[in-house]
C-alpha cells in the first residue's frame, strides 16, 4: 500500500512538472518562444511541433483549440481557431443559412494571416444527406480560395 501511494505521488509530481512547460520546447529558437509568449500570454495545453522549416504550436486559446505557425525568425505565418457549431459567429452563419436553407453549422475554422492581411472562416454545414463547406471573409462576405496565397506566405 505504501509503495502504491509513493509511486502515485511520484507520477503526480512528474505530471505537474511537465504541465508547466510546453512539450518539445527545446527544439524551438528563443526568438520564436518570445514572440509566442508576447502574442498568446494566456494560452494553455501547449505543444510545439516542427512544420517543415517552421514551428507550430497547438494550444487552447480563448476556450478554443488553436494552433499558430511561426518562421524560425519569429514571424507569425498564421493562427487558426476551431469554433463549435453553436459558437460560429452569426454574421457568417446568417448569410449562409439564408442562401442555403435547411443546413446547420457544425464547426468552423478561423484563420488569420497577418502577412497576407487575410482573416477567413471555413464553415462546415450539413443537413441529412448533404455536407457543405463555405469559405467566408471575417466581414461575412463569401471568399474565394486563392492558390497564390500559398506562394506568398
Amino acid at each position: 500500500m505504501k509503495k502504491t501511494l509513493l509511486l502515485s505521488m511520484v507520477f503526480l509530481f512528474i505530471g505537474l512538472v511537465s504541465l508547466g512547460q510546453a512539450k518539445n520546447e527545446k527544439m524551438v529558437p528563443q526568438v520564436v518562444k518570445d514572440q509566442f509568449a508576447k502574442d498568446f500570454p494566456d494560452a494553455s495545453n501547449k505543444r510545439w511541433h516542427r512544420a517543415g522549416k517552421d514551428f507550430k504550436m497547438t494550444m487552447q486559446h480563448n476556450n478554443k483549440h488553436s494552433w499558430v505557425r511561426y518562421t524560425k525568425e519569429g514571424r507569425m505565418r498564421w493562427v487558426c481557431h476551431t469554433w463549435k457549431g453553436l459558437d460560429v459567429p452569426s454574421n457568417l452563419t446568417d448569410k449562409i443559412l439564408a442562401d442555403f436553407p435547411g443546413f446547420k453549422a457544425n464547426w468552423a475554422t478561423e484563420t488569420e494571416s497577418p502577412n497576407l492581411k487575410k482573416h477567413q472562416f471555413l464553415v462546415r454545414l450539413s443537413k441529412p444527406g448533404f455536407v457543405l463547406k463555405v469559405l467566408m471573409n471575417a466581414d461575412g462576405t463569401y471568399a474565394k480560395e486563392d492558390s497564390d496565397d500559398l506562394k506568398k506566405d
